[in-house]
């Protein structure tokens, strides 16, 4: 079996605020909470879940712009803890990262030659000679004019300030790249022009992509696998086909429940009860339990694992559907 490209073994972010002034203990906050899973070369993994339960601080870690509170993360074997300082800027040449917000990620105040050039010379230390070949060379993978080197990025429209994001990203000639929904910010017909070329660069330049979305229907369209996030944890974990096909956490059928389908009834959708529980106050059994309809007293007492329930598909509940 291939080594995979990158792997968590029970990785945990909790942060904590200072103090009060009066000496009080302030609560943790548990933003990942004992995430395992890896990626091979060549997969799309998608990870989805409602707002706050994780999935942009897990990405951060793996890039390294959040560092774990415990657990154990690994780039082609090798624990990211213990890279020196050149190992670190070596691996950052192959792991790059997109930002939700196209416009906002981009420095206003320099051009697109600019801000291309800087994992260039920093990341790759890439001489001045070849850095204008390779300027083009990124703005026709991504499928922009060289004329639009010279321009700033207010002067673009929000698809094309991801464009510009993305051949950012592959600069550095990466192996690894994270999106953190990087189509949300961008209308329906330019959602699926962006989704087009990211599945184009894949194939053509061999990528691994991790894909953060709340979309389902976008997570469906680009991923191989699934991993579905509830509270800081991972609650099912799957191929796309079976976990879209059938579900065995109840919080992945409420999810898949909720997306608009013409000529389905509001009222035939499975409802959750209550609103996600505060991050700094988790339950003792399954995350899950006080908003699942289909909780029982054990769901209550009892933390379930991940694990196997069938070949290739995981899932944490003591009752799966």
């Amino acid at each position: 079996m291939s080594q995979p490209l990158f792997e968590l073994q029970n990785v945990r972010r909790t942060f904590t605020s200072r103090r009060s002034l009066l000496g009080k203990k302030p609560p943790s906050i548990y933003a990942v909470n004992g995430v395992s899973m890896q990626v091979t070369q060549g997969q799309t993994l998608g990870i989805v879940g409602e707002s706050g339960c994780g999935k942009s601080t897990l990405a951060k870690m793996i890039v390294m712009l959040e560092r774990p509170t415990s657990g154990i993360i690994r780039f082609k074997g090798v624990d990211l803890e213990n890279m020196d300082r050149e190992a670190r800027r070596r691996m950052r040449t192959q792991v790059q990262f997109v930002f939700q917000d196209p416009l906002s990620s981009l420095n206003p105040r320099k051009t697109i030659r600019q801000i291309l050039e800087v994992p260039l010379k920093q990341l790759v230390r890439m001489p001045a000679g070849k850095r204008k070949e390779r300027l083009y060379e990124l703005l026709e993978m991504v499928k922009l004019r060289p004329e639009f080197l010279e321009r700033y990025p207010h002067e673009f429209s929000g698809g094309q300030s991801q464009r510009i994001g993305i051949a950012r990203a592959l600069a550095a000639e990466p192996k690894l790249i994270l999106l953190d929904e990087p189509v949300s910010a961008l209308d329906v017909s330019v959602q699926a022009q962006v989704l087009n070329l990211l599945r184009e660069l894949k194939q053509a330049l061999e990528l691994t992509y991790v894909f953060i979305s709340h979309d389902l229907a976008v997570v469906e369209n680009v991923s191989d696998t699934v991993a579905v996030m509830y509270l800081g944890q991972i609650v099912e974990y799957a191929p796309r086909a079976l976990l879209f096909s059938k579900p065995l956490h109840p919080y992945t059928g409420v999810l898949l429940s909720s997306v608009p389908v013409p000529g389905k009834r509001a009222a035939d959708r499975v409802q959750m009860k209550g609103e996600m529980p505060g991050v700094t106050e988790l339950p003792p059994g399954c995350p899950f339990a006080p908003r699942c309809p289909r909780a029982q007293d054990r769901c209550v007492r009892e933390k379930p694992i991940l694990q196997g329930m069938r070949s290739g598909h995981f899932a944490a509940c003591h009752f799966p559907v």
